[in-house]
């Protein structure tokens, strides 16, 4: 069950607060797509340990989820640089820099 959820500024990227985790789907398109698989591959997963009880997500831009905990404190995770500046060259026309990227991640 999702308990919080927030769309990126600067990219197509959703963040939500789901039970224990802090998720991440890179590509929230593929989310209604029945392939399970193509959904995991798309997201990115952190335990809420760190966040503590009743976390709210605060922003999400610049690869970074910002999460205010329940006493108030501000935690940040940085989630999806790579893929900014992947989407980026992409969208610059810059396909042999997005190879580049890819190979330097082993994508």
């Amino acid at each position: 069950m999702a308990q919080n959820i927030a769309w990126a500024t600067d990219a197509n990227v959703l963040a939500a607060m789901l039970d224990a985790n802090l998720s991440v789907w890179l590509c929230p398109n593929c989310v209604h797509y029945s392939d399970r698989k193509v959904i995991r591959r798309t997201r990115i997963d952190k335990e809420n340990s760190e966040f503590g009880k009743q976390p709210n997500i605060v922003s999400v831009r610049n690869g970074m989820v910002m999460v205010r905990r329940g006493d108030g404190a501000i935690v940040a995770s940085s989630f999806y640089n790579l893929f900014t500046s992947f989407h980026e060259h992409i969208s610059n026309k810059k396909l042999k820099e997005a190879l580049s990227l890819c190979r330097m991640a082993q994508v």
